[in-house]
């Protein structure tokens, strides 16, 4: 038993062992960074079409590739990574960081994080652009996860461009990525959770960002720089014919210090200098209001425009804050106010329940090709391959506390054991924890399984058993039948054998109550007046004056007599056949 409440003990520790936070682990099963750069897996294998990069040394050796004299910019050519990489706080060189819009300087080929991790990026260059990429051009960056980004820029730097992943996009794809972590920039800057600056034809799809951005730059007067700060994207310039941000999502938080600095959830501002076709922003969601600025009045929760681009089918927070804003530019003083006639309403709708079904099904309805929405665990939609953010599976674990809810906990020894293990339930784990849920509802059925009844209660058995120890057995006809309902108990019975043991009990009881006491009997008598009369003389004790013994009594008197009525029996033969043979011998 107690080895049995042991198990179950040491059951309960692991499952809370195993369901400690992902973020606290995850990391710890990626390759981490020395802070060197390996180029060996590209040297010697110039002409091949992919690379396969497993290390995040091999990682720091792309960059370097991309940033020596003669930069090579993989144009036509695949890096895959086929490993999470932990960078370890060590300063990161942006890809292509000195780039412009070109194939010859920036990274121009196609980047595959083939949905693996890349923790804890860092980086503080006061004159270089930072992010995992600084620039890329004609490029495509797909399936990457940045976990844990932290980039800063102090007030000594050059006006760049900065975002998490790109700093700027040129003309390229950037799909399916994500990015956590926090970007501080004290300069005036083009800043984006995700890509600092668009341009071109760059399209992006399928993205989500949880970065804390940050803009220190101070407050000015009208006409002074001032920085554009967006969720996603900082500004987008210049959108070519086919520039596109489709099913996008920001659920961090934007912090601006400027009054002069456009403030956007999803996307900062955009300008067009050759007119149309303009940028379309599409099927976007804002999950968070959590947006300060110099001036209030200078937020948009998604975007803020001007005339040349087109928003449909987006969400944001209930509130009052201006959704989207149509920017009248004034070129010659650099100023941009919103068009009080604009109604945002055309572009989307404001959402009280981002849990909402039918947010899922019209985000679902509107999404660009190959994106799929699913609830999210943290209470908002989230992108079919973010495991990390879609609910675990728990109807193992409701089946097996569905089990315990028809137990009755009295009836046993170590039902805690039960309800520590349900208490050590999660809900909060996602699908790539699903292991570990499916671990807590195994920990709740081996918990059932080694439940114990408590021990049946044998203190009526015992309180019949001692009242029958205090009869003398002497005093009744026959007292086997007490003894045999003594002897018929059973000692080990559990609970739920109670009524047998109560039966026990009651067998005693209707025992001794059936016993019947002995009648006193003639030698009873005898035996009273013989302790009466053992004071009289010895000389008249028996009747018999002179005689000294004592009458027989019980079964030695029994035999006596039947001695004297053989003797008396033989003496009348005698007697008989003396008198006979008188008789003949006179009639002779």
């Amino acid at each position: 038993m107690k080895m049995k409440r042991w198990i179950s003990a040491m059951l309960c520790v692991l499952l809370c062992l195993g369901i400690t936070p992902l973020t606290a682990f995850a990391a710890d099963t990626a390759d981490t960074w020395d802070g060197t750069a390996d180029t060996s897996w590209y040297e010697g294998n110039e002409d091949v079409s992919e690379y396969h990069l497993t290390t995040a040394e091999q990682l720091a050796g792309f960059s370097a590739l991309t940033n020596q004299e003669q930069p090579i910019t993989f144009i036509g050519k695949t890096i895959y990574l086929d490993a999470d990489v932990d960078l370890d706080g060590y300063v990161w060189t942006a890809v292509s960081e000195n780039g412009m819009n070109s194939t010859a300087s920036s990274f121009a080929g196609t980047f595959d994080g083939q949905g693996h991790f890349i923790y804890n990026l860092t980086g503080n260059s006061p004159t270089q652009r930072l992010g995992l990429f600084g620039t890329v051009h004609q490029a495509t960056i797909k399936n990457i996860n940045l976990f844990n980004a932290d980039l800063t820029v102090g007030s000594d730097s050059v006006r760049l461009q900065y975002g998490t992943l790109v700093s700027w996009a040129s003309s390229s794809t950037v799909e399916n990525c994500y990015a956590s972590g926090q970007l501080t920039v004290a300069t005036d800057q083009l800043i984006g959770g995700l890509i600092g600056q668009c341009t071109g034809d760059t399209r992006v799809i399928g993205c989500g960002v949880s970065v804390d951005v940050v803009s220190t730059y101070p407050e000015g007067e009208i006409g002074d720089p001032a920085p554009t700060v967006g969720g996603v994207i900082g500004q987008f310039e210049n959108a070519g014919e086919n520039s596109l941000i489709s099913d996008c999502y920001f659920d961090g938080s934007i912090s601006v210090t400027s009054n002069q600095a456009a403030c956007s959830g999803i996307f900062g501002a955009c300008f067009d200098f050759d007119g149309e076709p303009g940028l379309t922003i599409s099927n976007c969601v804002l999950f968070t209001e959590d947006i300060t600025c110099g001036n209030p009045d200078n937020i948009t929760y998604i975007a803020a425009v001007d005339e040349d681009a087109t928003v449909q089918n987006c969400f944001w927070p209930d509130g009052d804050r201006l959704a989207i804003a149509r920017l009248i530019v004034d070129w010659n003083t650099w100023t941009a106010v919103a068009d009080p006639n604009f109604d945002p309403t055309t572009c989307g709708e404001s959402v009280t329940d981002f849990s909402s079904a039918n947010l899922i099904d019209n985000l679902n309805e509107n999404a660009y090709s190959g994106v799929t929405w699913v609830q999210g665990k943290d209470g908002h939609p989230v992108f079919y391959w973010q495991d990390e953010f879609i609910p675990a599976d728990y109807s193992l674990v409701d089946a097996a506390i569905e089990k315990t809810n028809e137990l009755d906990e009295n009836l046993y020894s170590n039902y805690d054991a039960v309800i520590a293990a349900i208490d050590a339930v999660d809900r909060n784990k996602s699908i790539a924890e699903q292991a570990e849920v499916d671990a807590m509802a195994q920990a709740i059925e081996d918990a059932i399984a080694a439940l114990e009844y408590k021990d049946a209660d044998y203190t009526a058995v015992d309180a019949a058993i001692a009242a029958a120890e205090a009869l003398d057995p002497l005093d009744y006809k026959d007292f086997s039948a007490v003894e045999d309902a003594i002897n018929a108990v059973v000692r080990g019975k559990n609970i739920t054998e109670q009524a047998e043991v109560d039966a026990m009990a009651q067998a005693i009881h209707d025992a001794i109550n059936a016993l019947e006491e002995k009648e006193e009997t003639t030698s009873d008598v005898s035996d009273t007046t013989q302790t009466n009369d053992t004071e009289k003389p010895a000389s008249t004790q028996n009747g018999n004056t002179g005689s000294a013994t004592s009458p027989k009594t019980g079964a030695d008197e029994n035999l006596a007599l039947i001695w004297a009525s053989v003797l008396a029996a033989c003496a009348a033969v005698l007697t008989i056949a003396a008198v006979y043979g008188r008789k003949k011998k006179h009639s002779r």
